[in-house]
């Protein structure tokens, strides 16, 4: 496979998307009118994703980020826009899509629980037209450490386990990207963390493939990531470099939630500097933070004082966090 330096990545121009209003007779006689009704998820997205990155895609629900991955899929047709790979238009009804692009969902409902996980791999691997298809089940299999759970039941596999086997659907093809939509939601902090240090693994700074990312956790952009995209209101507000060694972030400031094993003091958030407590619930609290060293304090004192951190999150329903397309891209 060529290197990361020798291909020119993902390049994405204008990309709209608007669902119908609705069906029958109106929307008919509107779209032939060229009238435009329907919601508008995305709006003129313009991205340049390089091979070697790890892309956390993040934003409020109905941001457009799952939109912006299903089209990048080829699972739905933008409305206007183009993407093009190494300079190569990549249509949704190109066999390069296949070829090129995985996809992995938080709750994916297609395997059969019956079967063992090669025969589901077996499967998708056959309606992905992959050559050698045993040898390539079993080397994904060995990518993803389920190699020892082969012959067993779909139905057996602990949650963990299950979004492994997703993953390992999204590689059968050997894609040169991957698109991962909200991959941890449903997975207990220390399978979020074993997938995590998986991917990262999977994806090394050196290869040729591309990682996007949705997320709604903070500490995952924070631990693996290497860019942010910011999306509001279909709108990219923001595309920085993240992750150690980058000086500054666009989650510098803003708001967050944390959730805790063990409810956190009001005594211990008033001792430390650049926190403004918006809201407490229970073991989870909501902070705005002045820059990114009095969340690193924040979460230090947590862990120096066995609260147990459970959840890091940017914080989708407060306007502070996201602001306006201008502030954040400045």
């Amino acid at each position: 496979m060529e290197s990361a330096r020798s291909m020119q990545g993902i390049r994405i121009r204008g990309l709209t998307k608007r669902y119908p209003a609705g069906d029958g007779l109106v929307h008919f006689v509107r779209s032939a009118l060229r009238q435009a009704s329907g919601r508008l998820a995305l709006r003129g997205v313009d991205l340049d994703l390089e091979p070697g990155r790890i892309y956390a895609l993040v934003g409020p629900n109905g941001a457009g980020k799952t939109t912006l991955l299903k089209i990048m899929a080829g699972l739905v047709l933008p409305t206007e826009g183009r993407i093009e790979l190494d300079g190569k238009p990549l249509s949704a009804r190109s066999a390069a899509v296949r070829e090129t692009v995985g996809y992995v969902v938080s709750d994916e409902r297609s395997f059969q629980w019956r079967l063992s996980v090669a025969e589901n791999l077996r499967f998708f691997a056959t309606l992905e037209h992959v050559p050698d298809r045993d040898a390539r089940v079993r080397e994904v299999l060995e990518h993803v450490g389920l190699l020892d759970r082969a012959e067993a039941p779909f139905r057996t596999l602990s949650t963990g386990m299950r979004q492994r086997v997703a993953l390992a659907r999204g590689l059968i093809a050997n894609p040169r990207i991957l698109l991962m939509d909200e991959a941890t939601r449903s997975l207990d902090p220390l399978a979020a963390e074993d997938l995590r240090v998986l991917l990262a693994s999977l994806f090394p700074p050196d290869s040729p493939r591309t990682l996007v990312y949705s997320t709604h956790n903070l500490a995952e952009v924070e631990e693996f990531c290497t860019d942010l995209v910011v999306l509001r209101e279909g709108r990219v507000v923001a595309s920085r470099r993240v992750g150690a060694g980058t000086e500054g972030t666009a989650l510098d400031a803003g708001c967050f939630t944390l959730r805790t094993r063990r409810p956190l003091a009001a005594s211990l958030l008033d001792s430390l500097d650049g926190l403004t407590l918006l809201r407490a619930r229970g073991n989870t609290v909501s902070v705005r933070v002045a820059a990114a060293a009095s969340l690193d304090a924040l979460v230090d004192a947590i862990h120096s004082n066995g609260l147990g951190l459970l959840e890091l999150r940017i914080d989708p329903w407060i306007e502070d966090l996201l602001g306006t397309p201008g502030e954040l891209a400045s």
